[in-house]
């Protein structure tokens, strides 16, 4: 969660801080997606990772679900991951599932 941009003492805060002198991951994939995918209104996008890349591909939504993302989340088409490590526990499978589905993410 760390190399994604989890931040010491704030948790996922909707917005990067601004003492921060460079974006970290999450907040700067988020704004380049919405960039690029505003300019097309039919994109759509699919998040893919092998080994700890599919655990940073299932964070990265899972961190969207928290931050309320919904245009992002309703134009993800689907989460592929090969040879992830595991992430969380059953509950949180549980909640990421359950979110994923209620905007039909494969």
């Amino acid at each position: 969660m760390k190399a994604l941009g989890l931040q010491k003492n704030k948790g996922w805060p909707r917005e990067q801080a601004a003492d921060k002198k460079q974006e970290v991951a999450y907040y700067a994939i988020r704004k380049i997606l919405k960039q690029l995918l505003q300019k097309n209104e039919k994109a759509k996008f699919i998040i893919t990772g092998h080994s700890l890349g599919g655990v940073l591909a299932i964070l990265f939504p899972a961190i969207l679900t928290f931050h309320q993302e919904t245009w992002l989340l309703e134009i993800l088409e689907g989460i592929y991951t090969f040879g992830q490590l595991r992430v969380g526990d059953e509950n949180f499978g549980k909640f990421l599932i359950e979110e994923l589905r209620k905007y039909n993410i494969d």
